[in-house]
């Protein structure tokens, strides 16, 4: 307690303090120390900041820095080349602060002072050279002599560095707070100036940073109250110290980057001195910047313009109204030139807007208005004094001033022009400093003018305007607020233009714009917060909270949705007058609002059971609004919302007959296919959560809506597969909800009207949607079909159910068209159970799962959904045949290693993990019905295992999912094998602690222990070296590694790991997709000596065989390459069987002549890497056969030459070359026989002319 008392006497003594400030600066607000942009502001007690603490600068990092510096300074240029590890180390350490500048500040004295310390204590060393030639030379040339020293790609000099960490400094905590704690000795004014023309001529552009210090040193000792005169040591006979300041300063001016920021703000401290301001030099530079803002051409002009803009606005900001009101018509002719208003660069026209709204200032006298609006005692201290009688007479004597001095100057009209001009301007940063413009003119100015100006801003809320104009009048409207100008009168007319901003969007082809808008429209909200008493906002409170939470609910991006519950937050703080604040402030917060499906399906439907207000205003936003969204997924969020909306006791039937009658009149409407897509989309939700709110009459208009935009072909055009989507929602929730359907229906013809069966024409609509090209329609026509079926077709009918069966099956069997197959594999996978069917279909599926044998005809998703199709009605059948359910597991088991590719990629994944799902779905159905037996449950767990060691993460991740939940049932008591069952049980318990199967190397180190199940053995293997030999290094990397490390930690399986993998070589000959991981992994396996000579030479008798079948497969032949230098090297180092490296060596001799270059060149570094590692391999001759191997170019065109070389290393190996055969000659081809009917003679006889 007595802490809590102590801050909060300090905190009041604080406050006092501040306060007092503010009443001595407002004494006499026509003080010549006052800056004219400066406003004589009041400010709320909340806006006041409190100091951030130091001592928040962790220790050991203020420590650390302090440390390294210290060692630079008397390290000096030693220490430098030892490294610039220190230097980064202290930047690390600084821009760690980047986001909490505040926090350097108590430490930023000592590091400022350090910093100049050491680079003043190195500037001195070149003191002697910086004199001399600055005396010998002219400035200009001088400036000049730069681009001969241009060397970007020397490393940074020691200086440079120190330069670098200032430059770091002053970006965490600002340059205006660095500047501040640099030193002000004027001995060293002169020398700095003198040494930053010769760093300017000295060194290259891109050690700006050296300036930018100077330049940044100089801004503060040029605030010595000496005349500089007085410290002009006359160095340079031609011109004085300030004329050379000021050619500098233009100098700098003009060149790009920080380094004009800065010496914009030295131009505005020297030229605002009392002795530069009396003299003719602000004349002088005015001129000069009048020459820069001419209308020019040139690109690189803008630089200059630039420099000239901010050296005003510096200007503005820091001179004595009196001392610029001689100059002020020149300035304004300069600002308000026609070619500067419409500039189209955000540089130029930012600094233009501020130049000109500080011009304006310095016009108007600073004041504060008297009509301003106020909110009760704006002083926390007055309200400590209870000084209300303080502010009368404060009140008081601001009315006698006015009325003294009541008119604007005429130059502010066209100020004020250009100004609420901005406010349209393209760039963001424009407009906001517009708009602060803006409020603090307005500030100034009588009401009457005032009045005026806010006209002016509601004005840009125009219908035709853009975007750019909303945003600005926004932030312009919210400036205006904060500061009182505002006045309650005019609220009526601002708060509809409000609401309005909250909702902006613009759609402008596949995008739209309105998002600055709608943000900007929030910050109004929360200006009028600030700004207003309770009472002057209760009119429109309940509109206000509504817009704002329907906002922060529903809107797109999750900024403006954060925004909008930023400003509800303060208008329930500010005002409390928003019904239900509290509550929905704990429910819609700034988490709860980061996500858009949570923000619509969970906060929403409660916030609106808090007030029926609510709800209403939520369900009118969500039909009128967000059901016409360009974006579809914001459209079926809002139709799902507002089908739960239905359901409330808010909501009685009239509302929902009103809604549905309105979403069904835009439905059928020509327009917009979006909004088109957003009402049926909403009619179908409604449906399926309130059918039993509705009306006769509404339920038959639901029921004809599907027919009738079939005849106005309102399906047609872009965009038409969302509406078919949206139809298809609408039937699945008809079904669902238990709709009835009439027995018929009357449509349109050419002859007139007629009817047709209801159940019929639904159909034909499904029978439609389910062949589609598009994927998403299919899918929704499938689950439409589901549930349609699952509703209506209570009894087989053969004339009815029959045909919809013996077509789907057709479609799935006859047709070539990949489409059609889709849709009727998933219409028939939903279908409900026939047994007059069952056994068909079943069958006619199981046909449609392998690959196709024509290519033409291979559709990878037309097996995936026979798949998942097959696997859904297995076990629809009482008393299933077990012949016909081990030929669909049998078929699953195929599918899951189907890897067919087409452009696309690896197609065939879909395939295996629709497999994988199926036959996992099978093999539970089959426990539940008793009939699994332990050899599936193990069939099963194999091929989860090969896909769950494969090197695709998604199919990984499905494979290691499924895996995981089979373990954890009591599927495992089906297994017999002591063994099998304690290792699937550690992998039960391993398996829980995997987030992600998709991960590598958390899903190995748990399926690798499964290599000692003998069951399970092949399978796992066969992942493993099909992944470690990939090219994905996150995959092959864990995978290689689990796999070595089981083979060292069971030395006794390495002997029958490699015979399988020389199994798998056998028996995927000719594959490339497992051929070249394979070797990569055997090569890998050499290079960790995991290849012992017993496997050698068995591998080598399989490699040999299939580089003869795949003679003409480059890329198999240069993976084998090595992985044939390695077993040379093996078998030569064991010498155990020397016939076998006999055969190694002929077949790198062949290949080595071979038909690829690129082969022929590996082949001989390769080969001559083996000779240099195994010199026993080349025995005597060894040195020989490397010196032919390196002097000859195996890569060469000329075949001969190639050859010979060859020829060479076969007796050096101690080999005979082996007889050239004789090619087999070909058959002689038939002698061409020409075709007598082959002529156009031919063709006229034969046609009887």
């Amino acid at each position: 307690m007595i802490t809590f008392l102590s801050k909060t006497f300090s905190l009041l003594q604080f406050l006092y303090f501040i306060e007092t400030q503010r009443e001595h600066n407002m004494s006499d607000p026509t003080s010549p120390s006052k800056l004219p942009d400066e406003d004589v502001e009041v400010r709320d007690e909340e806006d006041i900041a409190l100091p951030a603490s130091g001592s928040h600068f962790m220790s050991e990092h203020r420590e650390e820095v302090l440390t390294i510096l210290n060692e630079i300074i008397e390290g000096g240029e030693k220490a430098h080349e030892a490294g610039t590890l220190r230097y980064n180390r202290v930047k690390e350490i600084l821009e760690t602060y980047q986001e909490q500048g505040q926090l350097l500040r108590t430490v930023l004295p000592e590091f400022a002072a350090l910093i100049v310390k050491a680079f003043w204590k190195r500037a001195q060393d070149d003191k002697e050279e910086v004199l001399q030639r600055f005396g010998s030379a002219e400035v200009s040339d001088i400036l000049k002599c730069k681009a001969e020293f241009e060397e970007d790609d020397d490393p940074r000099t020691y200086l440079h560095e120190i330069a670098v960490l200032a430059y770091v400094l002053g970006k965490v905590v600002g340059p205006k707070n660095l500047i501040s704690h640099l030193p002000h000795d004027v001995r060293q004014f002169e020398y700095a100036f003198y040494y930053l023309i010769w760093s300017t001529a000295t060194h290259a552009q891109r050690t700006w940073e050296i300036r930018y210090l100077l330049l940044l040193w100089m801004t503060n000792t040029v605030l010595v109250p000496f005349d500089i005169k007085s410290i002009d040591s006359g160095l340079h006979d031609n011109l004085s110290l300030e004329d050379l300041l000021l050619e500098v300063a233009q100098f700098c001016l003009t060149r790009p980057g920080k380094v004009r920021e800065v010496g914009a703000i030295f131009v505005g401290r020297l030229l605002t001195r009392p002795d530069m301001a009396r003299s003719q030099h602000l004349p002088k530079f005015l001129k000069w910047c009048e020459g820069c803002l001419q209308p020019t051409d040139d690109e690189t002009e803008v630089f200059r313009q630039a420099g000239a803009l901010s050296a005003i606005a510096s200007l503005m900001k820091f001179g004595r109204r009196e001392e610029l009101a001689p100059h002020l018509g020149i300035i304004s002719d300069m600002l308000t030139q026609e070619h500067l208003t419409e500039l189209n660069n955000m540089l130029l026209s930012k600094m233009l807007v501020k130049s000109v709204q500080r011009l304006g200032l310095a016009y108007l006298k600073p004041r504060v208005v008297s009509w301003r609006y106020q909110r009760g005692m704006r002083s926390l201290l007055d309200n400590l004094k209870g000084g209300q009688q303080q502010q009368q007479q404060q009140q008081a004597q601001e009315e006698q001033e006015e009325e003294e001095d009541d008119t604007a100057p005429e130059e502010v009209e066209p100020v004020l022009g250009v100004v609420l001009e901005s406010l349209k301007n393209q760039d963001s940063i424009v407009r906001w400093s517009a708009a602060k413009g803006v409020g603090r003119l307005t500030a100034r100015l009588a009401k009457e003018d005032a009045d005026d100006v806010v006209v002016a801003v509601i004005e840009t809320f125009d219908l035709y305007e853009d975007s750019n104009a909303w945003h600005g009048g926004c932030l312009a409207l919210a400036e205006l607020a904060r500061r009182g100008l505002l006045l309650p009168s005019l609220i009526e007319q601002v708060i509809p233009i409000t609401l309005k901003a909250l909702k902006y969007e613009v759609v402008k082809g596949s995008y739209s714009v309105g998002r600055h808008v709608r943000d900007a429209g929030c910050y109004v909200c929360w200006a009028f917060a600030r700004a207003y008493a309770p009472s002057d906002i209760a009119t429109y409170a309940e509109k206000m909270s509504a817009s704002l939470l329907s906002t922060a609910l529903y809107d797109k991006e999750i900024s403006v949705r954060r925004a909008a519950a930023a400003a509800f937050q303060e208008c329930i703080g500010r005002l409390g007058n928003f019904p239900h604040g509290i509550d929905i402030v704990t429910r819609a917060d700034y988490f709860t609002l980061s996500n858009r499906k949570r923000a619509y399906l969970e906060v929403s439907p409660v916030i609106a059971a808090y007030d029926k207000a609510y709800h209403n205003h939520f369900a009118e936003h969500l039909a009128n609004n967000r059901l016409q969204h360009s974006d579809r997924d914001v459209r079926q969020l809002a139709a799902e919302v507002l089908g739960k909306l239905s359901t409330s006791d808010d909501c009685d039937g009239d509302i929902v007959t009103t809604h549905i009658n309105s979403l069904l009149k835009r439905s059928l409407t020509v327009g917009s296919v979006d909004s088109r897509h957003g009402s049926i989309l909403g009619v179908a939700e409604i449906v399926l959560q309130s059918l039993d709110k509705m009306s006769p009459e509404t339920k038959t208009l639901i029921v004809n809506l599907m027919p009738t935009l079939e005849q106005s072909r309102l399906y047609r055009g872009r965009g038409g597969e969302h509406v078919r989507i949206a139809i298809c929602r609408l039937i699945e929730n008809m079904a669902s909800a238990g709709m009835e359907l009439p027995v018929a229906l009357e449509v349109n013809t050419v002859k007139g009207k007629k009817k047709v069966k209801a159940l019929g024409r639904y159909q034909e609509c499904l029978d439609e949607m389910l062949i589609q090209t598009n994927e998403s329609v299919q899918l929704a026509a499938s689950r439409a079909f589901g549930a349609f079926s699952k509703r209506y077709f209570q009894s087989f009918d053969e004339n009815f159910h029959g045909k919809i069966t013996s077509k789907l099956l057709n479609l799935l069997t006859t047709t070539n068209l990949p489409n059609e197959r889709r849709g009727a594999a998933l219409a028939l996978g939903l279908m409900p159970y026939f047994k007059e069917t069952h056994h068909q279909v079943v069958e006619k599926l199981l046909q449609n799962i392998p690959v196709e044998e024509d290519p033409e005809c291979r559709d990878a998703e037309s097996r995936r959904n026979a798949c998942t199709a097959v696997a859904a009605i297995a076990l629809r059948e009482e008393s299933p045949s077990m012949e016909l359910i081990e030929k669909i597991f049998t078929t699953l088991e195929t599918a899951s290693v189907d890897y067919t590719i087409d452009q696309r990629g690896d197609v065939g994944s879909l395939v295996r993990v629709a497999a994988m799902n199926g036959a996992t779905t099978l093999a539970l159905g089959m426990h539940s019905s008793g009939i699994l037996t332990e050899g599936h449950f193990i069939r099963l767990l194999q091929f989860l295992l090969r896909q769950s060691t494969e090197k695709l993460d998604r199919v990984r991740s499905v494979a290691g999912s499924l895996l995981s939940s089979i373990v954890n049932t009591d599927l495992l008591n089906l297994i017999t094998d002591s063994s099998l069952k304690q290792l699937l049980i550690t992998f039960q318990q391993q398996s829980k602690s995997v987030e992600d199967w998709g991960a590598p190397l958390d899903t190995y180190c748990v399926i690798v222990p499964l290599l000692e199940a003998e069951q399970l053995y092949e399978s796992i293997l066969y992942g493993l070296v099909v992944a470690s030999g990939g090219m994905s290094v996150h995959v092959s990397r864990p995978a290689f590694e689990s796999l070595t490390e089981f083979m060292q930690k069971y030395p006794q399986h390495l002997h029958r790991m490699l015979s399988s993998i020389t199994g798998m070589l056998t028996d995927n000959s000719g594959c490339e997709r497992v051929l070249l991981p394979l070797l990569g992994t055997v090569e890998k396996l050499q290079s960790m000596q995991l290849f012992p000579e017993t496997a050698a030479a068995a591998f080598s008798k399989a490699l040999r065989a299939e580089l003869r079948k795949s003679a003409k497969e480059i890329h198999i032949i240069l993976q084998s390459v090595e992985v044939l230098c390695g077993l040379l090297t093996i078998l030569a180092t064991s010498g155990t069987d020397g016939e076998e490296m006999n055969c190694l060596l002929h077949c790198l001799l062949l290949l080595i002549a071979g038909r690829f270059p690129k082969v022929r060149a590996k082949v001989g570094s390769s080969l001559q890497t083996s000779l240099l590692v195994c010199p026993q391999l080349g025995g005597e001759n060894n040195d020989s056969a490397q010196v032919v191997l390196c002097e000859s170019v195996w890569d060469a065109p000329s075949a001969e030459l190639v050859r010979s070389n060859r020829d060479k290393l076969y007796p050096l190996f101690g080999l005979v070359k082996p007889a050239r055969t004789a090619a087999a000659q070909p058959a002689p081809k038939p002698k061409y026989l020409p075709d007598e009917n082959a002529n156009y003679s031919a063709l006229v006889r034969d046609a009887g002319y």
